[in-house]
C-alpha cells in the first residue's frame, strides 16, 4: 500500500509521459511479483495460468509480458501426476462402492490430466460409455489458500495493475477456481445444459450420470471426438463451420439463452465423427438475469450504431462510470468498440488482434488507462467479456473465418440467418417451442 501511495504522491505535478512511464515501472514490478504468486500456488495455478496462456500477451509492456510468460510456461508444463491407487480410493470414495461393482471397464491411464483432477474413460456395468473426472486428495484446501494468496495480492497491488486488481474481477476468478472444485454444482450445471442443447443439429453436451456423482466424482457420457488441435489439418471451409459452430455456443448462449458455459477452452471442444462438435467442462457456468443481458445488447447495439450518447447513458446507468468521472461518451465509445469490434465486422471476417486491442485499453502507456482504472465493470459484464475473449482467440488460433456481424445480429438484433448452420438452428429453436 505505501508503495502504491508513493507513485500517486510522485506522479502529482508530472507530464503525462512521466506519469506512464512511472506507472508502467510500478506495474512490471507487480508483473513479477504476480508471476511469483503463480509459482507458488498448488491447485489453482494452472487453472489461471491456462486463462492468461490463451490471452495474446504481445500487446502488453515487455516488462510486464516477460515474468508471465516466463512462470506460465512453468505452470503449462507442471500438471501433478498422482499414482492411480490413490486416485482408485478416491473414485470408489466417490462412487460409494467397488471400482469392480460399479464399471465393466476402467482405463487407468488418465485421459486428462490438471491441477485439480484427472478424467479417465471407462464403461459402467450396464454398459454405457462415461467419463469419470475425479478429484486430487486435499485439492479443495489448497485452492482455498491459492484464493486467499491471490485476493492478498490484488489487495496490494491493485492500482498497478487495475485490471486484476478490480474487485469485481477477483471474485469472478475466485468463483471460477472454487466452481473447479464444487462437482455438484457443475453436475448441476451440465445437465441445464445437456437439457438445453438436446436434439441441437450441431452441438452436443453430453449428460450426466447423477447416481455416481458426487462432491470429488463427475460422471458423464463419454463423447468420442478428436481434439482442437488436430483441426488444423481441415480445410478453410471446414474450419470455418466449427469456428461458427464455437462462436454461436459459447457467445451466442449470452443471449439466446441467459446462461452459459464460461470456459472457453481448446481443451474442452471435440469433433464427432458425424460432423457434431462435443462441449464438456461445465465447472465455470452463468446464469444472467435479463437485465444483465439487456445491459449487454444494448451495449452491443449502441456500439453497432456507433451511438456514444446512448452507449453512455448505459454505462452511467449500470454504474460503470460516474457522470462526474473524467471518462466521457467519447471514451465510452471506444471501449465498447475494442470490446465488441470483431462482432461489428471490423477487421473482416477474421479475429486477428482482438485481444491486444482489449488489453491496450489498460497498458499504462496508453492515456485511456487513468480513466478506465478506477472503473466499476459489473460481474456479469467481465464474464461475458472473458468469454467473448478466450472464445475469439479459439477462433484466431483456428483461423476460421465468418461474417461474425451478421451472425451475432441473430441474437443481438433479430436479425435473419445468414448461413447454413444458422437456418438450422432456427428451425431447431423453432420445433422447441
Amino acid at each position: 500500500m505505501a508503495r502504491d501511495l508513493g507513485v500517486q504522491v510522485a506522479t502529482i505535478g508530472k507530464g503525462a509521459d512521466e506519469r506512464r512511464s512511472r506507472r508502467e515501472s510500478s506495474g512490471a514490478a507487480a508483473a513479477a511479483q504476480f508471476a511469483k504468486v503463480l509459482g507458488g500456488m498448488k491447485g489453482g495455478a494452472t487453472k489461471i495460468g491456462q486463462m492468461l496462456s490463451m490471452i495474446d500477451l504481445s500487446a502488453l509492456p515487455s516488462a510486464y509480458r516477460e515474468p508471465l510468460q516466463s512462470e506460465l510456461g512453468s505452470l503449462l508444463d507442471s500438471v501433478p501426476e498422482v499414482a492411480f491407487p490413490q486416485m482408485r480410493d478416491q473414485i470408489e470414495l466417490g462412487v460409494q462402492d467397488s471400482l469392480e461393482s460399479v464399471f465393466a471397464e476402467f482405463d487407468t491411464e488418465p485421459v486428462g490430466s490438471a491441477s485439480i483432477g484427472q478424467v479417465y474413460r471407462a464403461v459402467l456395468a450396464d454398459g454405457r460409455r462415461v467419463a469419470v473426472k475425479v478429484k486430487y486428495p486435499g485439492v479443495d484446501q489448497a485452492v482455498e489458500s491459492d484464493i486467499r494468496n491471490l485476493v492478498a495480492f490484488v489487495k496490494f497491488w491493485h492500482r498497478a495493475l487495475p485490471i486484476g486488481g478490480a474487485k469485481e474481477l477477483v471474485a469472478e476468478v475466485a468463483d471460477a477456481l472454487r466452481g473447479e472444485l464444487d462437482y455438484e454444482a457443475e453436475a448441476s450445471n451440465q445437465r441445464r445444459a445437456a437439457a438445453l442443447y438436446r436434439g441441437h443439429p450441431f452441438v452436443v453436451v453430453p449428460d450426466v450420470v447423477p447416481e455416481f456423482c458426487g462432491s470429488d466424482i463427475l460422471v458423464t457420457e463419454w463423447f468420442d471426438g478428436s481434439h482442437f488441435d488436430e483441426w488444423h489439418t481441415l480445410s478453410q471451409r471446414e474450419r470455418d463451420r466449427l469456428g461458427e459452430i464455437i462462436f454461436r455456443f459459447y457467445v451466442g448462449g449470452i443471449y439466446r439463452n441467459s446462461e452459459f458455459c464460461a470456459d472457453p477452452h481448446p481443451g474442452n471442444v471435440l469433433l464427432g465423427s458425424d460432423g457434431r462438435v462435443g462441449f464438456v467442462d461445465y465447472g465455470a457456468y452463468k446464469v444472467m438475469t435479463p437485465e444483465e443481458v439487456a445491459f449487454e445488447v444494448g451495449m452491443w447495439n449502441a456500439a453497432a450504431r456507433r451511438d456514444a450518447a446512448t452507449l453512455y447513458g448505459l454505462v452511467v446507468e449500470q454504474g460503470m462510470v460516474s457522470d462526474t468521472d473524467s471518462i466521457g461518451p467519447a471514451e465510452c465509445l471506444e471501449y465498447a468498440v475494442h470490446a465488441y469490434g470483431w462482432q461489428l465486422g471490423l477487421g473482416g471476417g477474421r479475429v486477428d488482434g482482438v485481444d491486444r486491442a482489449i488489453l491496450s485499453m489498460f497498458d499504462p502507456r496508453n492515456d485511456a488507462f487513468d480513466a478506465f482504472r478506477r472503473q466499476n465493470f459489473p460481474p456479469a459484464h467481465l464474464v461475458s467479456r472473458r468469454v467473448d475473449l478466450f472464445a475469439t482467440t479459439m477462433l484466431r488460433s483456428l483461423g476460421a473465418e465468418a461474417n461474425w456481424s451478421a451472425i451475432a445480429s441473430e441474437w443481438l438484433a433479430d436479425g435473419l440467418p445468414t448461413t447454413d448452420l444458422g437456418r438450422m438452428e432456427a428451425e431447431w429453436l423453432a420445433a422447441r417451442e
